[in-house]
């Protein structure tokens, strides 16, 4: 009797442990399932600023579930900086009417990463929000444009310069911003689309042809991503 009670309870051990592995290899199948892809991002506009803080960004993206409903992301990619300022100065002179214009562009490099929170919506389709931060250097150049404006024989004549007026300019870029977006999340693909409804953003331009610095903070670029992963 001893010897089958102590057999039925060896079976119900070793059923439980069985139990218990099984629950384990769904459980890390769920929540430490991996994700890596591509991604683009825009942004909507520039909100009352006169500074365009715009940067479009392209890289490869990294998540890992470390919960069924939470997990953080890496990113890396490439950004670039395309800013063309207002009317810098104006005038006339004799007929000819004048205006000068500065075009900032700047190609970056940019890392990141963010802390995410999701709960399914329907099926297959979640919602989810993060915290995201980047932070990216690049160089690039300051270029101007002179359009001029004059009247010759009754008809009015336009002409645009352009020249590269600091060829050697950087920039160093910091950004935090709350996020929300939609996945579709199939078996072993992901397409999603996130919103960055406010961008908190700090940038460091460097002229190194004259060694001015220029820093300001900016809060807006309403924005938007689009990326498409493989689940593993």
């Amino acid at each position: 009797m001893s010897n089958l009670r102590n057999m039925l309870l060896a079976i119900c051990m070793a059923s439980t442990g069985l139990a218990y592995a099984k629950d384990e290899v769904i459980n890390k199948k769920i929540y430490k399932s991996h994700e890596l892809g591509v991604m683009m991002q825009a942004h909507l506009a520039d909100i009352g600023n006169s500074y365009n803080t715009d940067i479009g960004l392209i890289g490869a993206q990294y998540k890992k579930h470390v919960t069924s409903n939470y997990g953080y992301r890496l990113m890396a990619g490439y950004g670039i900086y395309n800013h063309e300022s207002a009317v810098y100065k104006a005038g006339s002179l004799k007929d000819t009417i004048f205006e000068n214009n500065a075009t900032t562009t700047i190609n970056l490099g940019i890392v990141g990463g963010a802390l995410e929170a999701q709960r399914q919506f329907y099926k297959k389709v979640y919602f989810f929000a993060a915290v995201e931060f980047r932070a990216g250097y690049g160089k690039g150049h300051v270029d101007t444009s002179i359009h001029k404006s004059y009247e010759q024989n009754s008809i009015l004549i336009n002409t645009t310069q352009s020249a590269t007026a600091f060829p050697n300019v950087s920039m160093f870029y910091m950004n935090l911003a709350p996020t929300g977006g939609i996945r579709l999340q199939l078996s072993h693909l992901v397409l999603g689309a996130e919103f960055y409804p406010i961008n908190l953003t700090y940038q460091n331009q460097s002229n190194n042809n004259n060694g001015r610095r220029t820093s300001f903070f900016d809060v807006g670029n309403v924005g938007q991503r689009f990326f498409v992963h493989y689940r593993f």
